[in-house]
């Protein structure tokens, strides 16, 4: 008989992330950006988490803990964590943004599990914090992405994100 493998997406539980979570959290994004350079964006090197492209910072850890607490503590509603079987299988990293009379939505990160990667997990923290957004009347959300992480290319194009820009930025060392 064969055996049937199992969709861990159809047993995720997904939540509002807690200051309970960020220790977690910011060890899975730094894990996650460890195992995979490409994952660092011009966001990543303005906030100090990574020194340069491909090379994170020492104090990573430390600083996205910092900016996830800060975000949950202003109420982000689009904050949240996936769990499959009590252990953390992801989360999202999502906000509401407003300049003049623009708002619009910023998804800052995404992470999940490798083991579990490839199953929906990620497709269902996408689909929860857009939806968030949508009922707080945004009508577009942004996201950016390191110019070499292919994979999540693909994965919001799925998701209905197109390339509306590129980001330069010019080292100043003497």
């Amino acid at each position: 008989m064969k055996s049937e493998s199992v969709n861990p997406a159809a047993s995720v539980s997904i939540r509002p992330m807690t200051c309970e979570d960020v220790p977690a959290v910011a060890a899975m994004m730094e894990a996650t950006i460890r195992r995979d350079p490409g994952y660092i964006s011009h966001g990543e090197l303005q906030m100090g988490i990574a020194e340069a492209p491909g090379r994170l910072s020492p104090d990573a850890c430390r600083i996205i803990a910092e900016e996830l607490t800060e975000r949950i503590k202003l109420g982000d509603p689009a904050m949240l964590v996936a769990e499959l079987d009590g252990r953390l299988a992801g989360f999202v990293s999502a906000r509401e943004e407003s300049q003049y009379s623009a708002r619009y939505g910023i998804i800052a990160d995404l992470g999940v599990d490798p083991e579990i990667r490839g199953h929906g997990v990620g497709s269902l923290l996408v689909e929860q914090a857009v939806g968030i957004l949508k009922s707080l009347g945004v009508t577009r959300v942004f996201l950016e992405s390191g110019v070499a992480n292919e994979h999540a290319h693909s994965f919001f194009a799925r998701h209905g994100f197109k390339v509306v820009s590129k980001v330069f930025a010019c080292e100043l060392t003497d």
